[in-house]
């Protein structure tokens, strides 16, 4: 099994313009959070780099994805309170714990460096559904 990209390995490879300007690295000083260093000065106005649109995270590609379209078929065979449960919010967020935990899925490296965040989110209280990680979107999922 190959080594997941880290998250400049992975824009780079997206295509993003502008890297060699920065770095992007673990910060000493921040509680050990990602950040992006200048390794020269910018002027006002200067691009430091430009994201591809497909390293984008939103609620479209959330909808749009395995999961998502998933769900969102689940919803069409539940009450109307019970679907009303599945909120573009909550597909949002079940499409991130997903992606973050799959070391092959294309938006790992990102959600990976998001660290801690993202793994109070998967235990999150909040959550009406608890999604059951497989890769086989056709397994259950239940009520937490």
């Amino acid at each position: 099994m190959a080594k997941p990209l880290t998250l400049e390995e992975w824009l780079r490879n997206a295509g993003t313009d502008g890297l060699i300007d920065i770095n992007i690295r673990i910060s000493k000083k921040l509680c050990g959070t990602m950040g992006c260093f200048a390794l020269r000065s910018f002027e006002v106005g200067d691009i430091i780099f430009r994201i591809p649109q497909n390293c984008i995270i939103g609620n479209n590609k959330a909808l749009v994805s395995d999961i998502g379209r998933f769900l969102c078929e689940v919803a069409l065979s539940l009450s109307l309170e019970e679907s009303l449960l599945l909120s573009d919010e909550l597909i949002f967020w079940l499409y991130m714990i997903q992606q973050r935990s799959d070391n092959n899925a294309f938006m790992h490296p990102y959600l990976y460096s998001l660290g801690w965040y993202l793994i109070l989110l998967k235990n999150s209280p909040n959550l009406s559904f608890c999604f059951i990680n497989r890769p086989n979107f056709t397994q259950p999922i239940i009520y937490a």
